[in-house]
């Protein structure tokens, strides 16, 4: 395996990892987000929804961006 391979390999599990541990940081807050906002489970669980939604639309732009930014490999 060459070292390309294997780099990229590092980004996608470090990529994967940091995405649940920010959906863990998101879940863990709810309970001060109801408390801070005067509201309940309920609105908060649709503020979550609509962060992960917008989480996951960024992603393909983001991966998208840094393809176009990594020159082609030499044949």
């Amino acid at each position: 395996m060459d070292v390309s391979a294997r780099r990229l390999g590092w980004y996608l599990t470090l990529g994967g990892l940091l995405a649940v541990i920010d959906t863990t940081v998101t879940v863990v807050a709810l309970p001060k987000l109801v408390d801070d906002l005067d509201t309940n489970l309920t609105t908060i669980g649709w503020v979550t929804s609509g962060y992960a939604l917008a989480l996951v639309a960024v992603m393909p732009t983001a991966a998208w961006g840094s393809a176009a930014s990594v020159p082609a490999a030499a044949t």
